[in-house]
């Protein structure tokens, strides 16, 4: 059974869906490092919430990059027209 993915079907688009969803991916996780690093002794319930959506925010940016990657053909395998 194949996983749900984004249906891009342009070469270009499926590039561009790549870095940005890895461009997402640095971001979130970026922030969540430092935002875990600042508030880990006095998190409050909000944060643990915000820490919950940044988790979010990255698990949904790595699936992007994994769409397009599987999109674009997979990882080492040259593509064909």
């Amino acid at each position: 059974m194949r996983g749900v993915g984004v249906g891009i079907r342009s070469r270009l688009g499926n590039l561009i869906l790549g870095i940005v969803g890895a461009a997402y991916v640095a971001a979130a996780l970026s922030i969540l490092i430092y935002y875990l690093a600042m508030a880990w002794d006095g998190a409050s319930l909000l944060d643990r919430g915000l820490q919950f959506a940044l988790l979010v925010a990255l698990a949904a940016s790595a699936w992007f990059v994994a769409s397009a990657i599987a999109n674009l053909g997979g990882l080492g395998r040259p593509h064909h027209s």
